[in-house]
C-alpha cells in the first residue's frame, strides 16, 4: 500500500454569495426540491452499491454495466451522469454562472461529492465558480453527528442551506480527488487509510465511512484464520429461516435506518439474496423457489440452506464459495486478494487476508 503523505486540509470556507438560488447551477446526487425554475443537474447514482474506477470512462463504463446486470435496466433507459457527460452538461450553460454542489452529511452524499469535486478537477471547471451546499434536515439518523440523504431533506431546509454557502477553494478540491481515488483504487487498504484519518473539510469521517467495512468478511476473535460473514452478509442470512419460506417483502422490515443495508437500499437486498441462491448452484447457502407475486418483493421466496446456517455460526477459512462483492475499486470475498475487517479496540481497519 502506498502511504497517503497529502496533509489535513481546510474546509470550503464560508462565505457571502452575490447571486440569487435561480441564478446558479446546481448539481445534486439525486432529484432535490429546489425552487421553480432552478437549473439543477441530478447525478443519479448510489456509489455505495456497485464497483469505482479511478479513470472516469472506465468507471461509467463499469456504473453502466452493474446496473444492467443487477437491475436489469438497459443502458439506454439509464439516467446517470458520468463524467464526460457531466463536462458536457456544465459547457452548455453560461461559463460565468456559479455552480452549487449539494450535500449532506452522510456516507452516500459524500461518496458522490468526492466523485464529482474529482471529476470537476478532471474537466478544468474553474474553481472561482464552485460553491458548496450543506443542507440539514433537522432530523438524524440515530446518531447526532449523521444526516438523512439529500433527497428526504424538507423543501424549506434547501434555502437555509443556500444561505450558509461555503465556497470551495483548490485545497477542499485536492481532498476530494484523493479521497475518490482512493476509494476507487483495488487496494482497498488504501481507502481505509484515509478513512481513519482526519480531514478538516470532512469532519467524523472515521465514523461516517463505518459503512465501508460492513461489506467485508471479519476475522474471527482468537481465530487468527477463521473468517466469518461480513455484516451486511450476516444481515441478509441471519433473517432467513431453515424451515420458513420468506418473501423480500416479508425481510423489508429489517430495513431500518440503523442498519448497515440502510445505505444499499432496498434493491440491494433483491440483488444479494437472488446472488446468494444461485452461486454454486446446488450447493448454494440459500434456496429459492417462485411464488404468485407481482412483482420482485412476492414472487420469489427464500430459505436458508445447512451450509447457509453452516457459514452464520461457523465462519469458513476460504472464500471461494461465497458470492464476491463489489466495494468501490475492490471486492469482497474474492479469493485471489482477500480484504478482511479486523476489529480493533475502538474501530476497525480492512487488512489484506493471508490463509
Amino acid at each position: 500500500m502506498q502511504a497517503d503523505k497529502t496533509p489535513c486540509l481546510e474546509s470550503a470556507a464560508e462565505a457571502t454569495p452575490d447571486f440569487l438560488m435561480h441564478e446558479a447551477v446546481h448539481i445534486a446526487r439525486g432529484p432535490v426540491p429546489l425552487p421553480a425554475g432552478s437549473d439543477c443537474i441530478s447525478l443519479q447514482d448510489n456509489l455505495v452499491r456497485g464497483p469505482a474506477a479511478p479513470d472516469p470512462q472506465q468507471h461509467f463504463t463499469q456504473r453502466v454495466d452493474y446496473w444492467e446486470r443487477t437491475e436489469g435496466v438497459p443502458a439506454s433507459k439509464l439516467t446517470m451522469v458520468g463524467a464526460p457527460q457531466l463536462w458536457e452538461q456544465i459547457g452548455r450553460r453560461d461559463e460565468k454562472s456559479p455552480i452549487v454542489l449539494w450535500t449532506s452529511t452522510c456516507w452516500p452524499e459524500w461518496l458522490s461529492l468526492w466523485w464529482l469535486g474529482d471529476a470537476l478537477v478532471r474537466g478544468e471547471v474553474p474553481v472561482d465558480r464552485l460553491w458548496l451546499a450543506e443542507s440539514r434536515s433537522g432530523e438524524n439518523s440515530g446518531h447526532e453527528d449523521l444526516d438523512r440523504e439529500l433527497i428526504f431533506h424538507p423543501e424549506e431546509r434547501l434555502p437555509e442551506a443556500f444561505s450558509r454557502l461555503k465556497k470551495i477553494d483548490e485545497a477542499w478540491l485536492r481532498a476530494c480527488t484523493t479521497l475518490w481515488r482512493n476509494y476507487a483504487s483495488s487496494e482497498a487498504d488504501q481507502f481505509d487509510a484515509s478513512r481513519r484519518r482526519d480531514w478538516a473539510g470532512f469532519p467524523k469521517l472515521r465514523m461516517i465511512a463505518e459503512v465501508y467495512g460492513f461489506a467485508f468478511p471479519r476475522l474471527q476473535a482468537n481465530e487468527a484464520h477463521r473468517l466469518g460473514l461480513s455484516e451486511l452478509d450476516t444481515l441478509v442470512l441471519g433473517h432467513l429461516d431453515r424451515k420458513q419460506w420468506l418473501r423480500p417483502v416479508d425481510l423489508i422490515v429489517n430495513l431500518k435506518q440503523n442498519s448497515p443495508l440502510y445505505y444499499y437500499g432496498e434493491a440491494f437486498l433483491l440483488w444479494r439474496l437472488r446472488q446468494w441462491s444461485e452461486y454454486r448452484g446446488a450447493h448454494a447457502a440459500v434456496q429459492s423457489e417462485e411464488r404468485d407475486g407481482d412483482n420482485r418483493y412476492t414472487s420469489v421466496a427464500y430459505r436458508l440452506r445447512p451450509r447457509g446456517q453452516r457459514l452464520l455460526e461457523e465462519g469458513f477459512d476460504k472464500v471461494d464459495g461465497i458470492p464476491p462483492l463489489e466495494v468501490g475499486g475492490s471486492e469482497a470475498y474474492n479469493s485471489r486478494i482477500t480484504w478482511v475487517k479486523r476489529e480493533d479496540t475502538d474501530s476497525f481497519s480492512i487488512v489484506r487476508y493471508q490463509d
